[in-house]
């Protein structure tokens, strides 16, 4: 069984945190970050698998926020537009270790049915 949460409290929120959700706290853990840049990092460290649309991301990042993962504050210069810039929260971090954990668990379940349905694909050709 996948497993989804291994928290029993009415307030978790595991199930709405996702792969891309886990990415996206764990470039904010190393370093606030700003919608565009969060798009940006998010792609490079996929190698280009994950090229996130801009309206994807901060629809993430708001409800994110709204959950209490992530904080936000205006940055304003003279010379740029302001730009919101997202930290993790304390719960966010959290979350984020409650999610990695499941996701490594989740992890090893996937590679052993791939692993059992790619024996049976070997054993059907050599059959063949």
């Amino acid at each position: 069984m996948i497993v989804m949460c291994e928290i029993d409290d009415s307030s978790c929120h595991c199930a709405g945190i996702g792969v891309v959700q886990a990415l996206i706290l764990r470039i904010i853990d190393e370093n606030p970050e700003h919608g565009y840049s969060l798009m940006q990092k998010a792609k490079d460290l996929t190698k280009g698998a994950y090229s996130p649309e801009s309206g994807t991301i901060y629809t993430i990042l708001r409800r994110l926020e709204k959950k209490g993962l992530l904080t936000s504050i205006w940055e304003r210069t003279d010379s740029h537009p302001a730009k919101r810039i997202y930290s993790i929260s304390d719960r966010g971090k959290a979350m984020l270790e409650q999610v990695v954990r499941m996701m490594k668990k989740n992890r090893k379940i996937i590679d052993a049915i791939i692993t059992y349905i790619d024996s049976k694909n070997s054993d059907t050709v050599k059959n063949e």
